[in-house]
């Protein structure tokens, strides 16, 4: 037990899509909650039920042609399922596959454009018998001690964020306007439609914020056993002293207190993404026990 301990602290570990749990979910699409975060978005989009764990794929009309993603779902959307949704046009299905690798698929083609989803990600189990801790790097450990000092001596504290002072908060740090509009808005959204399950702090140093936090607790309604990274910030001259992990260790606390079985850190950087996300998804990774790409992609015509 102990050496396991000893391997976790100091690598993360790459699996294979195969090797998810099978309890572990995509939560985009299973959850209830994000379903109506969907709705909310656009009014134009259909659902339509997939798979066994009330999984959908969601459909829109665009230039007259029905594109319907079915993404991170292990079963394959069938026509009959989307005649029987109302679509009775023609369109093209793209289908990410979850948790198994297929070199081929009676009426299926293999997608050769860049994957139209994001394909990096990982998480962090919580287990009762190990103290999660014991999972973080060297450094990260260095930076939370240091945040104990702090909040010790009255320097600094965490709290429990409005809708309004997280955002205003995160409005005053860099990064690039429009991904700052984008990630705002869909807080604002998640937090409005579910308020109970989305859980904002913001850190600060003395009266100053200096980085926040938004997670979405999925596990809350035993859907998806999961709390989802959603939007993070840190003030430009605090990077250097890792505050983010000040935050990262109330989520973890939070997720432990609420019997939450996964913390899942979404998207890590891949290639077309901009190279300023990088730094973040490297910080990321000191708390990820265990990250996986989901890469391939199929279509069908119908």
């Amino acid at each position: 037990f102990s050496s396991n301990i000893l391997i976790y602290s100091i690598f993360m570990q790459d699996i294979t899509r195969c090797e998810l749990p099978p309890d572990y979910f995509y939560y985009r699409t299973i959850s209830s909650d994000y379903l109506s975060y969907l709705h909310g978005c656009s009014k134009n989009v259909r659902v339509i039920q997939v798979g066994k764990y009330g999984q959908f794929a969601w459909a829109k009309k665009i230039l007259g042609l029905w594109i319907i993603k079915s993404e991170k779902i292990d079963t394959p959307i069938t026509i009959e399922q989307i005649r029987a949704s109302g679509i009775l046009w023609h369109g093209i299905v793209i289908w990410i596959p979850w948790s198994q690798y297929l070199e081929k698929i009676d009426g299926w083609r293999s997608f050769w454009l860049p994957p139209t989803h994001n394909t990096t990600s990982g998480f962090t189990e919580i287990k009762e018998e190990r103290e999660y801790h014991s999972l973080w790097k060297t450094r990260v450990k260095r930076a939370l001690a240091r945040y104990k000092k702090y909040e010790a001596a009255g320097e600094a504290k965490i709290v429990n964020a409005t809708t309004d002072e997280f955002c205003d908060a995160f409005k005053g740090t860099y990064i690039k306007y429009w991904w700052k509009e984008v990630f705002i808005e869909y807080f604002r959204a998640m937090r409005k439609s579910n308020p109970n399950d989305t859980q904002a702090w913001v850190a600060y140093h003395g009266d100053k914020p200096v980085a926040g936090l938004a997670v979405y607790d999925y596990g809350i309604k035993k859907d998806i056993n999961s709390s989802v990274h959603m939007v993070a910030f840190t003030r430009e001259e605090w990077k250097p002293l890792q505050v983010g992990t000040w935050l990262m260790d109330r989520w973890f606390t939070h997720c432990q207190e609420k019997g939450i079985k996964y913390l899942n850190f979404d998207h890590l950087r891949d290639n077309p993404l901009a190279k300023d996300q990088q730094g973040y998804t490297d910080f990321k990774e000191n708390f990820i026990e265990k990250r996986y790409k989901i890469v391939t992609t199929w279509i069908k015509f119908f």
